[in-house]
């Protein structure tokens, strides 16, 4: 799905006053600026978008079931290593549709999240961080029985979509976004999961690599939390 370089821009009239709204060029030095410019570390900042969105999804999936999340399974981190290197986040939340895949992954600036103090994210970037550091990853949502792919990827800096197939399956209902990572990038990005992991309020099960020392609540109330967990080698 190609976006448009249109720019936009309306003139405002009111009585004597006349004026215009602000537009933005959908260039690819825009898509960069949103895609990348936004993140110091590139690195963290995938993981930390993709599990927040995930962490995202299973909560709101446990909220319109009236359940417990604890009573779905266990988020999943596949952490890249020298013989598998690819780092894969797998939720259990509802999947996603085609439509609700092609307008997430390409609209900047709006979110499903603003409504609720329950979710992480609301600013309708995080979705798109893998593109900070390649060039395309791929998104596979499990959906009533459905298994579809889809390939993310820039063409010319620009971002596009493409549908690359779909399946029968027996999975629960859920999202995997897949990013390749490039060699010499694996311990980079086993330091950023334990970081990153360590103050993560939400279940996870990693693959691969073991992560352990978890965080461990020494007291938690509505105005801050005191955890253990950074003594250890983490």
């Amino acid at each position: 799905m190609a976006i448009s370089h249109t720019q936009h821009a309306e003139t405002l009239v009111s009585g004597s006053l006349e004026g215009v709204r602000a537009s933005i060029a959908l260039t690819p030095q825009m898509f960069e600026l949103l895609s990348a410019g936004v993140y110091e570390d590139r690195i963290l900042a995938i993981i930390r978008e993709v599990s927040c969105n995930a962490r995202d999804a299973m909560k709101e999936h446990s909220l319109n079931l009236g359940v417990d999340v604890s009573t779905l399974p266990k988020m999943e981190v596949w952490v890249p290593t020298a013989f598998e290197p690819t780092m894969h986040i797998r939720d259990y939340g509802t999947g996603l549709t085609k439509e609700q895949v092609f307008e997430i992954f390409l609209s900047y600036g709006m979110s499903t999240k603003t409504s609720s103090n329950e979710l992480i994210g609301m600013f309708g970037i995080g979705s798109k961080s893998p593109l900070s550091y390649t060039d395309s990853f791929l998104v596979t949502s499990y959906k009533d029985g459905e298994m579809t792919m889809y390939n993310v990827y820039k063409d010319k800096g620009i971002p596009n979509i493409v549908k690359m197939g779909s399946t029968p399956t027996t999975e629960a209902n859920g999202l995997k976004i897949t990013v390749a990572v490039r060699s010499g990038d694996y311990y980079v990005f086993q330091d950023r999961i334990r970081k990153f992991f360590r103050l993560f309020d939400f279940p996870v099960e990693f693959k691969n690599v073991e992560i352990t020392n978890p965080v461990v609540v020494l007291e938690d109330n509505p105005l801050f939390k005191v955890v253990s967990g950074y003594e250890n080698g983490v």
